[in-house]
Parts: C-alpha cells; sequence; structure tokens
C-alpha cells in the first residue's frame, strides 16, 4: 500500500486480507489499490517532480499561477484512468494540436500542455526584453530529461561533450518552442496575465473581448480628457503667476491639484481593468504562433556560443540526428510540435520506453537501473550497453578509459579532471 498509495492499510483492510485465503488475495488486493484514486496522487506525484512542476513562475518574480492546478489534477487522472503512456505524452506536447471527440476532450488536452506553459520564467520585463531564450532553454532540458534521458541543454553553446548530440540538433528543437505561444503569468512590475488560453465557447470569447475593448476606450479617453484639462488649467497657472494675480494663483493651483488627483484615479482605473479577468475560465496553456508577424511560426538559427545576439546559419526543425533526425513536412505552418510529439512516442524510438520503465522501477524499488534516471548518457551513473534485440558498442572514450594492467593514462586523468568540470556545468 505505501508503493501504491503512499498510505498504511487500515485495520479492516489489514484483517480481511489475513482472512483471505484465495489463491489470488493477493493480485486482488494490487488491483483494489491501483483502483483508488490514490495510486494516481501518488504516482502523479512522481512525475510532477519529474516536469518541475510549480504553482508559480519561477525566478526572481516567481509569480503565482492559480490556473496550473489544473495540469496537476490532469496528470493524477490521467494515471487513475491508465493513459496509455504515449497518449500521456502526447497530450503533454500537443493537446492543442491533437483531435478531440467532445469539448471534454478538448478542455483535458488543452490542460495537458500545461507541462510547456509550466516552463520557468526569467526576468522582470513584459515586452520585448523578456529573455525568451532562458524559457527555451529550460523547456528543451526537460524535455530531453523527462522523456528521453538526454542532457539536451550541454548542446546550446556546442556539441555535447560526451553524447551524440550536436548544437545543430538543439536548436533543430529550439525551433518547435520557439514557434510556441507560452502564456505569461505576470510579474510584479507588470501584474497581468496575458496569452492564457480560454476554455469557453469561441463566440462568448468574442464578445467578452468586444466589450473588454469598449470599456478600455471609454477609459482611456476619460484619461485624455483629464490630461488635456490639467495641461489647460497649468498654462492658465502660469500665465496668472507671471501676472502676479495672486487670488487666481491660488484658485488655479487647487483646480490643477483636483484635475491632477482626477487623473491619477482614471490612470489607476485603466490599470485595474487590464488586471480584470475576463468572465471566463482560462488555462495556463500553450498554443501555436501563426504563419505571419514578427514572432511567427518557423525555423530557429543557431546562436553562436549560446548567445541570442549573434545568430548563426538557420536550422531546420528535426529530431536529433542519433534519434533519426525526422524532419518536419514541407508544408507544415505551425510549431510543428505534434510531429515531435510522435517521434518522442514512436515504438520504434530507442529511449522513450526505457526512461519510463527506468522510472517506475526506480519508484517501487528506490533504485533505477539506470541510477540517474534523466540521464541515460555517457556519463550516467549505470548504463547497459546491450538490450533485448539490439547490440550496441560501449563508446571508444569508456574502453580507452584503462591502460594495459589496470593503470591510467596521464591523457585519461586530465579527461577525467575536465569531465568532472564539464559535468558539474551540464548538471
Amino acid at each position: 500500500t505505501y508503493d501504491l498509495t503512499g498510505l498504511p492499510p487500515t485495520p479492516d483492510e489489514i484483517e480481511r486480507f489475513l482472512k483471505d485465503d484465495a489463491p489470488d488475495a493477493f493480485a486482488r488486493a494490487v488491483d483494489r489499490l491501483l483502483a483508488s484514486p490514490a495510486y494516481g496522487e501518488r504516482w502523479g506525484r512522481h512525475w510532477l517532480d519529474v516536469v518541475r512542476y510549480a504553482d508559480t513562475a519561477g525566478d526572481n518574480s516567481d509569480y503565482p499561477i492559480p490556473q496550473i492546478y489544473k495540469y496537476r489534477n490532469w496528470v493524477i487522472d490521467a494515471l487513475n484512468r491508465d493513459l496509455p503512456y504515449d497518449e500521456f505524452v502526447r497530450q503533454q506536447l500537443a493537446g492543442d494540436l491533437l483531435p478531440s471527440t467532445d469539448e471534454a476532450d478538448k478542455r483535458a488536452k488543452l490542460i495537458a500542455t500545461g507541462y510547456l506553459a509550466n516552463t520557468k520564467r526569467f526576468g522582470s520585463y513584459a515586452d520585448d526584453r523578456y529573455p525568451w531564450h532562458l524559457t527555451y532553454e529550460d523547456q528543451i532540458d526537460n524535455l530531453g530529461r523527462a522523456f528521453l534521458g538526454l542532457t539536451l541543454s550541454c548542446a546550446r553553446c556546442h556539441d555535447h561533450k560526451f553524447d551524440p548530440v550536436l548544437q545543430t540538433d538543439y536548436y533543430a528543437l529550439y525551433g518547435f518552442f520557439s514557434s510556441t505561444r507560452y502564456p505569461r503569468p505576470g510579474i510584479e512590475l507588470d501584474k497581468v496575465q496575458r496569452d492564457f488560453v480560454p476554455l469557453a465557447p469561441p463566440d462568448q470569447v468574442a464578445a467578452a473581448e468586444t466589450v473588454r475593448a469598449a470599456e478600455r476606450n471609454v477609459a482611456d479617453e476619460l484619461i485624455k480628457v483629464h490630461e488635456a484639462g490639467k495641461a489647460r488649467l497649468e498654462a492658465a497657472l502660469k500665465e496668472a503667476r507671471q501676472a502676479g494675480a495672486g487670488e487666481a494663483v491660488a484658485k488655479l493651483a487647487a483646480e490643477v491639484e483636483g484635475r491632477a488627483a482626477d487623473l491619477k484615479a482614471a490612470k489607476k482605473e485603466r490599470e485595474n481593468l487590464d488586471r480584470k479577468p475576463l468572465p471566463y475560465e482560462t488555462v495556463y496553456a500553450v498554443a501555436d504562433r501563426g504563419a505571419e508577424g514578427k514572432r511567427k511560426a518557423g525555423n530557429a538559427c543557431v546562436q553562436l556560443k549560446g548567445d541570442p545576439e549573434r545568430p548563426g546559419p538557420e536550422v531546420p526543425r528535426r529530431f536529433p540526428l542519433v534519434l533519426g533526425g525526422q524532419s518536419l513536412p514541407a508544408d507544415e505552418k505551425g510549431s510543428g510540435r505534434l510531429h515531435l510529439a510522435n517521434w518522442i512516442a514512436d515504438p520504434k524510438n530507442p529511449l522513450t520506453a526505457r526512461v519510463i520503465v527506468n522510472r517506475v522501477w526506480q519508484g517501487h524499488f528506490g533504485k533505477g537501473l539506470v541510477r540517474t534516471p534523466s540521464n541515460f548518457g555517457v556519463r550516467s551513473a549505470t548504463r547497459c550497453w546491450r538490450s533485448a534485440g539490439t547490440s550496441t558498442a560501449r563508446p571508444a572514450a569508456r574502453t580507452r578509459s584503462r591502460t594495459r594492467r589496470g593503470g591510467t593514462s596521464p591523457s585519461t586523468t586530465r579527461s577525467r579532471r575536465c569531465t568532472r568540470r564539464t559535468a558539474a556545468a551540464c548538471t
């Protein structure tokens, strides 16, 4: 019971089990625990830890996200209804692009993309100065570790030092996420939620946005009226002071102060209008960028030494070459995330199933078959180079690690010192 639900058995459950002499008593006890809602709560927590779930956006603002609990509940529900793992993967990476059977199914798949939306936010700006490349880096890093057991982010600035992952592989994946619109939860300097995905019907959303736009126009016009009135009064006050009209100066000064207070109140009301939620439910989820505009869907360029201010050649969106290098169809107009999700969930992918089986094994027995469950690469703590139906040669770096009679060469000693530094930088 501790393994499956995290809860101790009740005295009644213990008594019933001890009195049950049927040969399938243990199997029925396991089935009962698997059918318990507590099963999804217990094992959902393992997955939420892997995908670094939090109720806040991270970094310096660490702004709260009231809607993100819906993704947490989706994970728990997915486990309790035994959603197949390939669908579990697809819906988190591209639920907004998958077909749905009804409104409830559509809603659930949108909520599933909270995995992507929950990526860490950085900085204190909500405009063009926001460092989106850091959010995409966090996304690629977690995608590699969670689903593939690869430290992909080690290829951001250069080819991976140990695993066969190229810098172009990194920026091929980068294009999928730079082509995706992420919601903005708000920051201390701009406490407004933006680009959250509505769960209401399109006509209801359009009607609410029309009303809100009209309210903004009224508020903007009121601000203009107060600004113009304040400017006229300030000009009159200046003339009165130059003319030495003492009584007029006092009266105009009071009127300027009053108009300034009205202007401040109008601006505050306008800010409150921006912060006021629209009258429909939203979800912290993602959507594809369009094919037009400044931030449109498309390929990314290599960033020389990981610096977004130093763009290099453009890289077509594709899967890492070592895992097949599948490319997007020529007519793809969106982000391509559905193709990425299908490549990761493909039964032919050599890593996806092994990584999740290893995580389940670790959850039950305390240690995984690979003791570094998010790193199946050369620097993993334990690795099997031979598995059912496959035969993979050990990396040359490993086979050269010892000289005759078990000694260690000077070059290997230097390599190990470098390895420790690089590994520390990649973890």
